[in-house]
């Protein structure tokens, strides 16, 4: 063999013992190469995507560091707006996102720059994630640590502690409720078992993670400590507001004040305690928190709407009727635009949401959102209807209070419905009432044979001589566990555009299943049933006749006698009459119309029985009575004496008593005993 062919050979040889090496090293090298080139391509866009959030972020906490200045109500809408952001997006894309989107004036400084600072590490940790199970991962994990951290686990465990979760080693957790933290250490310990390839990412950054979210964990609290503190304050100020106690809404309002200078509540708090009063306090005149108020709404450009009312409400007190009108209009075109950003602290209102479960606490919560929103004291309708009602300017008034209701019809914001009825019966009466007197002759109709456990059907039963145009039915319900007087509202059915005199109205059927208070409820655990209606003639409650009939008749029975002179009404506008038919008798009994004001139940007693009327209705200007079988046709034909008869009317002032008079000749008469 020659030593050129041996040479061949041996070249053959080397190149099929080191062409596949060499061939898997150049595509070892070539996947190393794509590998990096993505990891790579992955940092920058982490850059890309994070940098601008982090930059505005920063900026803003240098900038309001300037100020020297921060508003504690908006920090901690901001805590909760960027909390809220993180429990809710399923990427941190999205998270991003709403960080990009917040407006941090006003946000203390140093909240921004720690909350910048997890951010940073999350930079970090999202650009080695090259696949996006991975990073969908870490997010998942990071989010729920960051969360968990803050909220649960107190600010006085150490970073150690936090490390050994991630790492599988020891540490004790130094925290106040040792049970949430065992709980979260096991949770997450076995998160770590099913997710080890984006622990191995996570773990590579953990220890700048869990340094950044203690730091923050820290400012958290304090700043939560401090609205806490604030909250207190302003608490105080609305229930003494509840009860009219003006003085201690001052007092309260103006420590809340002290303590924040850039708050918005107790701010509008004071004003109306002050404007309430109608008076000067410590050398403050109404024209001062007049300059108040305008100084409110140049720091407030945004949330003007319920200084304008208080505005109006100051204006009118002091006789400047055509200014007061003119803030009432423009609070009233404000308050729709403005809504999102006078609610703007419902999310840490609702991380208050213990004061649910109290009496007083839902009070608390009612009037805030009724300050923000423009319902009951704070409606600018219902103000200028007030204003104008003392002018006696009964008509345009009127009108002004439908336009209130018919708004909260529009805006289908029925929650408020309550503290809008309430505000018309304490601050306007008898002008109120006097809009729709007969408002007792409407009653609720609940047709329990088809009831179901969720489902019924409401009606209404209209029982006086006007037809009613335009009706919405309002449902409200007192369930178990609610406070009396407190109650959930559901709208039945749809809008109709007749509710006829004298006749009963089907609005349809309806669901009652709701999540309250910890669990469902369905109609077994109603308590109470009450209904508002909604017309262009009225706004009124309707109530079962069992329901009114049981109040006038314990009001009575409370207020005793009533005067007969009280009513303003002569005897001889009454009349009765007999209606013979085989068998029985009807007694007919008219009264005049103006008695239902008073809210009248009527019994016919004679002798030892009680007849309750087979008839009560508003016609003809008159209320018309039946009673069946009262007075027997054979006791008039034989001469035979009939036991003394009266007519017992119940009324909310108290209980008048008619003596009921048959002559020889079977004619009645009715007089005052």
């Amino acid at each position: 063999m020659s030593e050129k062919r041996i040479t061949g050979c041996g070249i053959l040889v080397l190149l099929l013992v080191c062409g596949p090496i060499l061939l898997y090293g150049g595509c070892k090298t070539k996947a190393w190469l794509t590998a990096r080139h993505q990891s790579l391509a992955q940092e920058k866009r982490a850059r890309e995507t994070f940098t601008p959030v982090l930059d505005k972020m920063r900026d803003a906490a240098e900038t309001n560091a300037d100020t020297a200045a921060y508003d504690i109500d908006t920090t901690v809408r901001v805590i909760h707006q960027i909390d809220l952001a993180m429990r809710e997006r399923d990427t941190i894309i999205q998270y991003i996102h709403d960080m990009a989107a917040t407006d941090y004036r006003g946000v203390a400084p140093d909240i921004l720059s720690a909350r910048a600072d997890i951010l940073a590490v999350l930079m970090e940790m999202y650009g080695k994630q090259v696949e996006l199970n991975q990073q969908n991962g870490l997010w998942e994990m990071a989010s729920e640590f960051i969360l968990t951290t803050t909220s649960v686990i107190s600010v006085d465990i150490s970073a150690s502690s936090i490390i050994g979760v991630f790492t599988g080693g020891g540490g004790m957790l130094v925290n106040s409720d040792r049970e949430q933290a065992a709980s979260l250490l096991d949770k997450l310990h076995k998160k770590q078992e099913e997710k080890k390839q984006t622990l191995r990412a996570f773990n590579k950054l953990q220890g700048d993670l869990v340094t950044a979210v203690m730091n923050y964990a820290g400012v958290y609290h304090k700043y939560l400590d401090e609205w806490d503190k604030l909250c207190a304050k302003r608490d105080r100020a609305y229930l003494a507001a509840k009860e009219s106690d003006w003085r201690r809404v001052r007092e309260s309002a103006g420590q809340a004040i002290r303590s924040a200078p850039a708050e918005r509540e107790a701010h509008l708090l004071h004003a109306m305690a002050c404007i309430e009063e109608n008076a000067a306090f410590k050398g403050i005149p109404l024209t001062s928190v007049i300059d108040d108020l305008k100084r409110y709404t140049d720091r407030h450009p945004g949330s003007t709407a319920p200084a304008l009312l208080l505005l109006g409400n100051a204006y009118h007190k002091l006789g400047d009727a055509d200014e007061a009108a003119l803030c009432y209009k423009q609070a009233a075109a404000y308050y729709p635009k403005q809504a999102e950003a006078l609610t703007d602290m419902l999310n840490p209102y609702r991380a208050r949401a213990f004061l649910r479960k109290t009496r007083e606490g839902g009070s608390i919560l009612q009037q805030y959102k009724s300050m923000m929103l423009g319902a009951g004291y704070f409606s600018p309708d219902l103000q200028l209807a007030r204003a104008l009602f003392s002018q006696h300017n009964r008509e345009e008034a009127t009108r002004k209070v439908m336009d209130h209701f018919t708004r909260r019809r529009n805006q289908s914001q029925w929650d408020f419905i309550l503290s809008d009825i309430q505000f018309c019966h304490e601050l306007m009466g008898e002008d109120y009432e006097k809009i729709f007197p007969a408002d007792f002759y409407l009653d609720l109709v609940i047709d329990e044979g088809v009831m179901s456990d969720t489902r019924m059907r409401v009606g209404v039963n209209n029982r006086t001589d006007r037809d009613l145009r335009n009706g919405s039915l309002i449902l409200c319900v007192n369930f178990t566990d609610m406070y009396e007087g407190d109650y959930e509202t559901f709208t039945v059915g749809n809008t109709l555009p007749l509710i006829p005199a004298n006749m009963e109205t089907s609005f349809g059927k309806i669901t009652i299943d709701k999540e309250l208070l910890g669990r469902r409820r369905d109609l077994r655990d109603i308590v109470r049933l009450r209904a508002i209606l909604l017309a262009n003639e009225a706004v009124v409650w309707v109530d079962t006749p069992e329901y009114k009939t049981a109040e006038i008749i314990d009001k009575a029975a409370r207020a005793g006698k009533l005067a007969p002179e009280k009513l303003a009404v002569a005897p001889w506008e009454m009349k009765a009459s007999r209606q013979p038919s085989i068998g029985d008798d009807h007694m007919d009994v008219d009264l005049p119309a103006a008695f239902v004001r008073l809210r009248p139940v009527f019994q016919l007693i004679r002798g030892g029985r009680v007849f309750s009327p087979s008839h009560d209705t508003v016609e003809g200007g008159n209320i018309k009575l039946r009673f069946n079988d009262a007075v027997p046709d054979n006791h008039v034909k034989n001469g035979v004496d009939i036991p003394p008869m009266n007519l017992k009317m119940d009324t909310r002032f108290g209980t008048v008593d008619l003596t009921v008079d048959i002559d020889d000749d079977g004619k009645i008469k009715l007089r005052f005993k």
